[in-house]
């Protein structure tokens, strides 16, 4: 596996672990855990632009 598509697999398991808490009622789904996400997103398309 490529650099590329281990970077979008450990975001995508960030945001998965993220969305888990907050469903579990762990956390609840505030401005920081929001803006986060966001970055998550931002930086996989950022990576995927790269190719």
């Amino acid at each position: 596996m490529d650099d590329k598509q281990a970077r979008l697999r450990e975001l995508r398991d960030q945001a998965r672990m993220y969305y888990r808490a907050t469903l579990k009622g762990l956390w609840s789904l505030d401005f920081t855990i929001t803006e986060h996400l966001a970055w998550i997103e931002q930086e996989m398309a950022m990576v995927e632009a790269k190719g």
